[in-house]
């Protein structure tokens, strides 16, 4: 703007300047929205969305916001494959479990509820180990326990990628009608992971504890069918950003507070301790004795020290196992009393580029197939096959 003096000349007043401002704010603007864009498409070409959720397993919501947005990023993959998530290929929705397998039990025999005279019968819970992932069905362990067993029948009925609370509702709503002699009930420190999450490759059930009982109290059923379930997840999830999450990684890393582990056993040991004292309920009820089995990763196995001196889930979860008085198998050392701690983790754990990373070998599943029938024979004088 100018401004006429009374001789004829002009004054340029401050206002001039205002432009150039504006247009120093514009590029600033411009400048850093460019950058978040470039930033974006780089991070989206070369990071997976769940390297930003992996470092969160101790944070419940968090997890499970990262297993649902993987899920709607997957689903016109899993949609055309007739796939629940990565991992669950066959099995079928259960609006009170999640998912499941097709027939509820693996393998190819059919089992009558009401069992044969002089029959000993053995329902197996557990997870993908138990389930028999990466082996055939005669390979896994419970079909191995039967081979074992003198007039035996043992009825697998893990499921891959179960919590613990899920482990525990499969034998309410399936196994129990089979009136077992024995349930086992198998776990590995995962499956404590996943028993807070109300999302797992798939929409899972959630216990919540009363706070004036102490009771377990099952929320999140029943669950819609995967169409809806993506349906829902469109609506609600808000978009999500690669480059914002970095930066709010790199902060919580550099000034925020690392995740108190101890203070998240505090709040879930209860609720842990109280699904399982339900199973134990039911199972008194029926007269029905139960033996847990406590699972190792192959890379839990990865010094003597730390097969003797339990960490984390695994530590807690013997914790509640004795709290309940129940009979426990500790996998680790018992099976490196009879084997090498090499043997175990080299033979009897499937490798994966080089590491022991995956499920039972088929030794590794008769070699558990073993201990259980061992335990079987010295409680209840069942005959087992070969050596004791």
């Amino acid at each position: 703007m100018r401004n006429h003096d009374g001789e004829g000349g002009t004054i340029v007043t401050a206002a001039r300047g205002l432009p150039k401002w504006l247009a120093l704010v514009a590029l600033v603007i411009g400048s850093t929205a460019l950058s978040f864009l470039l930033a974006e498409v780089f991070l989206r070409s070369t990071r997976r969305l769940e390297t930003f959720f992996d470092s969160r397993q101790y944070e419940p919501d968090v997890a499970s916001e990262g297993w649902k947005r993987a899920f709607v990023r997957d689903y016109a993959y899993l949609q055309k494959r007739a796939l629940l998530g990565p991992d669950l290929a066959g099995y079928v929705h259960d609006p009170d479990l999640g998912w499941d397998t097709p027939k509820h039990i693996r393998g190819v025999r059919e089992y009558q509820l009401d069992k044969s005279p002089g029959v000993f019968r053995v329902v197996v819970l557990g997870d993908s180990f138990t389930y028999g992932a990466e082996v055939a069905d005669d390979e896994t362990y419970p079909q191995r326990l039967e081979g074992l067993l003198a007039h035996g029948e043992v009825l697998n009925l893990g499921v891959r990628a179960y919590g613990i609370d899920q482990i525990v509702l499969k034998y309410l709503k399936y196994g129990r009608a089979y009136r077992p002699d024995l349930l086992v009930v198998a776990m590995w420190t995962l499956d404590y992971l996943r028993t807070p999450l109300t999302f797992y490759r798939f929409a899972k059930p959630l216990y919540v504890l009363r706070p004036d009982t102490g009771i377990p109290v099952l929320t999140g059923t029943p669950i819609p069918p995967p169409d809806q379930v993506y349906r829902t997840l469109k609506h609600e999830l808000p978009p999500f950003s690669f480059t914002y999450a970095l930066l709010r990684q790199g902060y919580r890393l550099t000034f925020g507070k690392s995740t108190n582990v101890e203070s998240y056993f505090q709040r879930w040991d209860p609720l842990v301790r109280a699904v399982l004292a339900q199973l134990l309920e039911v199972a008194r009820e029926d007269r029905t004795p139960v033996l847990f089995l406590l699972i190792e990763h192959g890379l839990e196995l990865r010094s003597d020290e730390a097969v003797v001196n339990p960490c984390c889930e695994r530590k807690h979860l013997l914790d509640i196992f004795r709290r309940l008085s129940v009979d426990s198998l500790d996998l680790g050392p018992v099976l490196s009393k009879k084997h090498s701690r090499r043997t175990v983790s080299d033979d009897m754990y499937i490798h994966h580029r080089g590491v022991p990373s995956g499920h039972f070998t088929p030794f590794g599943n008769e070699a558990v197939a073993r201990e259980i029938g061992n335990y079987i024979h010295e409680q209840f004088g069942v005959a087992v096959a070969g050596p004791k």
